[in-house]
């Protein structure tokens, strides 16, 4: 799973396992001769093992969380979803597929085109409604529909082609193609959710849009575009749109902010760079994604009505989930969850789970070395030295494991962005060249290493060296100052000629220069960047490191067209990561259809990424369950990555959480060498006492 468009998207217990070529599809315990892991609570009345355990666990969260739904989109919503709901799979801590909702593994037909589940019979909602095979298939039509809002990385358009009820326990999927990580990123990836609900909300979202039209809540939506994303943004145009946007967001219900929310002031140690602003046009910015989505659901029927509408209705706020804990507040300062006490797999032993909100993480990690938060998931270099005389004390313990993620440098490759103007842009690094010249110029072992404090891994493709797919084949380049200036100097889309300040220049007088942002708070990337751009200095390429906000920059920034509040041109480059399953599925991310546009302004292909070869190996990984063809297969798609360079490919983590010593199972202990150290949630415990 992508953790966030930004940043990657929250690791949804999603792993890998190859898949059966008929019959049953097993997990890898079985094919060993051995029943797979047991998710039976401990039997009633049994003392468990750690003794007493707290009431309450806290949990710091990195930011304000989305849509607490499939429609979320980051890490720290995604954290709350994998906790609130029930999915058919979940992946155990060896990262094997077991069953969840699901009362045993699916059948799985030779062609691997259909699948048949049978769901559990005494699973409920957190509203007391039993969750039936009709809530199976209603949640997955609305996956497979084009107007699918979910999660991208869940949506299941272009893989499978229906879905439908056998009888009261049985469902049955039918996909386009073989899809190998069908077991292992869509059923842990679907949370189930209540057909019910969701017409309800849909319903009630319906009464506030009846009567609008489609292409003129569209027409509303252009003019958004139009004046937002203006050469010269103009505030009162910018305010005039909104009012014509913001009576419709409210009538369908939507919550939205205001200008003051957006405004901003002047930065003093940016001195050439005027970030001053009132908020008005950002704040039009902000209104564009949710009126599409009324746009589209007004223009379809049916469930693909109520897919465009899904990420806008109201349980995405006040969520009905079905797994072993319920959200209990949300606001501003954090989230509280408490134990669902009827859930099917036995009431959770801790009642509460508090999650603060802390931006910075190397704070969040001083507070748990305080005693005063009892979990910190994915500890940077500076969080891990604010808690490492705790470890030594035997106060915090580290979950540590190979991280499923990956930190690059990612480039703008969109070969033309009409500008608001009306002119055309291009990045300088759609040139290839030019993304060669960044590789050649800078030791990327000595840059990850020092600004890693020694927990980074170099890569080279966005298959991480925790994934059995991954090409240990691939070496890094070594530095050559010459060899990188060489590739400028060929350069095929302008001609760079050495300016007297030691930057390029083309033959418009423009210096090679690019503004990078870095998520702020993230010390580890910030110190990378601030590294690399002191290196390609010598050849001649002028990079600006910007740390920015979460919520007000990087997201804007993400979508289509790419211009980032307060500038007037698109990013040409931008610092960010992905979590990727161990099971490979790169498709959102660098098939060629999935490249940003105004029609699908969304999509995490925000690069543009676009090649045939890439395309076709995408395309054969996914349909392929033979384990040697795939490993070719992927190799070769990493050798490709590597030579195209759309990332500069920076590290993947030997990641870390942090947890109070006292954080443990009611019936044993935690498999801290797991990502999935908590993967059995109901029975997650503080313990208490000795």
């Amino acid at each position: 799973m992508r953790r966030t468009k930004w940043n990657a998207l929250a690791f949804l217990f999603s792993g890998a396992l190859i898949l059966a070529a008929c019959g049953q599809q097993p997990g890898a315990s079985e094919s060993a001769g051995e029943e797979p892991a047991s998710q039976e609570p401990a039997a009633s009345g049994e003392e468990p093992t750690g003794g007493e355990f707290a009431d309450t666990i806290t949990m710091a969260l990195d930011a304000q969380v989305g849509n607490m739904s499939n429609a979320n989109t980051d890490v720290p919503t995604g954290r709350i979803t994998a906790l609130i709901y029930d999915f058919l799979y979940t992946l155990d801590d060896t990262l094997t597929p077991v069953p969840q909702l699901a009362s045993d593994l699916c059948d799985v037909s030779e062609d691997e085109i259909t699948w048949t589940c049978t769901i559990v019979d005494n699973a409920f909602f957190h509203n007391g409604d039993p969750i039936t095979v009709d809530d199976v298939v209603y949640t997955y039509q609305l996956a497979i529909s084009p107007n699918c809002t979910y999660n991208p990385s869940v949506c299941l358009t272009d893989f499978a082609s229906g879905v439908e009820a056998l009888d009261d326990s049985t469902v049955e999927f039918t996909l386009i193609e073989p899809y190998a990580p069908f077991a292992t990123t869509i059923l842990p990836g679907i949370g189930i959710e209540s057909k019910a609900v969701i017409e309800a909300a849909f319903e009630e979202y319906s009464g506030g849009t009846e009567g609008l039209a489609a292409e003129d809540v569209q027409a509303i939506v252009d003019e958004l575009t139009a004046t937002s994303t203006a050469e010269e943004p103009d505030p009162a145009a910018c305010t005039a749109a909104a009012d014509e946007a913001t009576p419709i967001l409210e009538g369908a219900g939507v919550e939205f902010g205001s200008a003051e929310d957006f405004a901003a002031e002047d930065d003093p140690e940016t001195a050439d760079v005027d970030e001053t602003s009132t908020g008005e046009c950002e704040f039009a910015d902000s209104l564009i994604v949710p009126l599409q989505s009324v746009a589209d659901s007004l223009s379809a029927e049916g469930i693909d009505a109520v897919a465009a509408a899904y990420q806008l209705l109201s349980f995405n706020r006040d969520p009905v989930g079905s797994g072993p804990y319920q959200v209990d507040s949300v606001s501003l300062e954090g989230v509280v969850l408490t134990a669902f006490e009827d859930y099917w797999q036995g009431a959770p032993v801790t009642q509460t789970i508090e999650m603060p909100i802390f931006t910075d993480v190397a704070v969040a990690a001083n507070a748990l070395a305080a005693g005063e938060l009892d979990w910190v998931n994915d500890l940077t270099p500076d969080a891990r030295a604010a808690v490492a005389n705790a470890v030594e004390a035997g106060d915090v313990q580290l979950a540590e494991y190979n991280d499923f993620g990956n930190y690059d440098l990612q480039y703008n490759m969109h070969e033309s962005t009409t500008l608001p103007s009306g002119e055309e842009w291009q990045g300088f690094f759609y040139d290839v060249n030019l993304r060669k010249a960044v590789q050649y110029c800078i030791d990327k072992a000595n840059l990850v290493d020092v600004a890693t404090d020694g927990n980074g891994v170099p890569i080279e493709a966005d298959i991480p060296p925790a994934s059995w797919a991954f090409n240990t084949d691939l070496k890094p380049v070594e530095r050559d100052v010459d060899a990188a200036k060489e590739f400028i100097e060929t350069a095929t889309v302008h001609t760079w000629t050495m300016g007297d300040d030691g930057i390029y220049v083309n033959e418009d007088g423009e210096p090679l220069s690019a503004l990078v942002l870095v998520r702020a708070g993230q010390q580890d990337r910030v110190d990378f960047m601030n590294l690399l751009s002191e290196q390609v200095a010598e050849c001649g390429i002028d990079i600006q490191v910007e740390a920015a906000d979460f919520q007000t920059v990087l997201i804007p920034s993400l979508t289509y067209p790419h211009i980032p509040p307060g500038q007037d041109e698109p990013w040409s480059a931008y610092f960010g990561g992905w979590g990727v399953g161990v099971d490979p599925d790169p498709y959102a991310l660098f098939h060629s259809s999935q490249c940003s546009n105004e029609e699908q302004p969304d999509t995490y292909n925000y690069v543009c990424l676009q090649d045939d070869e890439i395309d076709r190996l995408i395309e054969e990984g996914l349909a392929t369950s033979d384990q040697a063809e795939r490993t070719q297969i992927y190799f070769d798609y990493q050798a490709r990555m590597q030579e195209l360079q759309p990332y500069l490919f920076a590290w993947s983590n030997v990641n870390a959480d942090g947890l109070s010593a006292g954080m443990t199972y009611d019936d044993g202990p935690l498999e801290l060498d797991s990502p999935l150290w908590g993967w059995r949630r109901e029975h997650l415990a503080k313990s208490v006492s000795e």
